[in-house]
C-alpha cells in the first residue's frame, strides 16, 4: 500500500473539479491516505503521460478519474495492472463493469427549473453544456419535464448550447 489516491482532472479553473476535489479530499482526511492531483488541461497527451507514470511507478493505491474524453482504453490498462479506479461524470457512456459516480443532472435540471416556475417564472432559459454530452442532454430532459409538467410550451429560442464555462453565459446571454 502506497497511502497515495491519485486524482485525475482536466482543469482547475473551474468550480466543478474544485468541488469534487473538495469532497475527495473530506473523505481522504478520514483516512490515512494522501491525494495525488494530476491536470490535463483537457488534453490526450497530458492523461497519456499520466498513464504511462501510474504504470510504471506502480505507487498508487488507487485512481480518481474526471476525464473530458471516454477513454475506454485507460480502464482497460488499469484493469489489466490491477489499479482500482472509479470514473466521476463520465461525459460519455460507460459500460456497466466500469465502476463510476455522477451526478443527478436530470433532476438537477427539472429542480432548477421548478424552482424558477414556483417563483412566478414563465420564460425560462437554460444553458446547456454540449449537447453532444449526456450531462447536458440529461439537464435539458429535466427542464423540459418541468416546463411540460407546469404546462409552460418550450421556446426553443431559449434553449442555448454553451461549454462548462462561466464566459458562456455571458456570450449566451
Amino acid at each position: 500500500s502506497s497511502g497515495i489516491v491519485d486524482m485525475l482532472v482536466p482543469g482547475l479553473d473551474n468550480l466543478y473539479s474544485i468541488e469534487i476535489m473538495r469532497g475527495v479530499m473530506e473523505v481522504l482526511s478520514r483516512t490515512d491516505l494522501r491525494l495525488a492531483l494530476s491536470v490535463t488541461h483537457d488534453t490526450l497527451q497530458l492523461e497519456q503521460y499520466w498513464l504511462t507514470k501510474i504504470l510504471n511507478h506502480g505507487a498508487t493505491d488507487g485512481v480518481i478519474l474526471v476525464l473530458s474524453h471516454g477513454q475506454q482504453q485507460y480502464f482497460d490498462t488499469l484493469r489489466e495492472h490491477k489499479v482500482p479506479f472509479v470514473v466521476v461524470d463520465q461525459r460519455g457512456e460507460l459500460g456497466p463493469d466500469i465502476p463510476s459516480v455522477g451526478a443527478t443532472n436530470w433532476l438537477g435540471g427539472r429542480i432548477a427549473t421548478e424552482h424558477l416556475i414556483s417563483l412566478g417564472h414563465r420564460r425560462i432559459a437554460i444553458i446547456t453544456g454540449p449537447l453532444s454530452l449526456r450531462c447536458s442532454q440529461d439537464r435539458l430532459a429535466g427542464y423540459r419535464a418541468a416546463l411540460g409538467d407546469a404546462g409552460i410550451p418550450v421556446d426553443p429560442a431559449l434553449i442555448r448550447s454553451g461549454a462548462f464555462q462561466q464566459e458562456t453565459g455571458y456570450d449566451q446571454g
